[in-house]
């Protein structure tokens, strides 16, 4: 099961493989119906931009070790943008085992995309122009369990000045 984490924009659905699931399906609920991004990055809610201290519960999507998931991550609801387009900056994402409830250090990354140095392209430049879609491949050699997904974008438009970047987190269930 994968759980991911969003902020000015927040997930959506996923799709597994190009199936596409229902709004909501798998997506650990976050703390606030609105896109509100988390400022401090010390602080709980930024495990997984949910209020809730459970997070590995709710519904966990089958996922095969290898299989690409898609994160669709909109700033209104699935049909809105994905992100205003002042908001560069890089995608991320991470699992953990979800019996470790995403506390302390058991996060391994598995997505990192930043600045092309040669084309100077950030990375939210390319979700924006795939309709709010990151495509994660689930690493071949996981081992089988539960997991959460946590997915995030760090806007760094206002980042010159302390608490200034935005990270726009969401989690799923897998």
């Amino acid at each position: 099961m994968v759980v991911p984490v969003l902020g000015h924009t927040y997930m959506t659905n996923l799709s597994i493989d190009g199936e596409k699931l229902s709004v909501g399906k798998c997506i650990v609920k976050p703390w606030s119906n609105e896109n509100f991004p988390e400022l401090d990055a010390t602080k709980d809610t930024m495990r997984c931009r949910s209020a809730s201290t459970a997070l590995n519960e709710g519904e966990f999507c089958t996922v095969a070790a290898g299989s690409t998931m898609s994160v669709h991550m909109h700033e209104s609801g699935p049909d809105d943008i994905a992100i205003s387009d002042s908001h560069r900056g890089p995608v991320l994402a991470y699992m953990a085992r979800a019996d470790s409830n995403g506390e302390g250090d058991v996060w391994f990354k598995i997505f990192e995309d930043g600045l092309d140095s040669s084309s100077k392209v950030w990375a939210v430049e390319t979700f924006i122009k795939n309709k709010g879609k990151i495509d994660l491949v689930i690493p071949a050699d996981i081992a089988p369990g539960d997991y959460l997904v946590r997915s995030e974008i760090i806007a760094l438009h206002e980042g010159d000045r302390v608490y200034g970047a935005d990270k726009d987190a969401g989690a799923h269930l897998m």
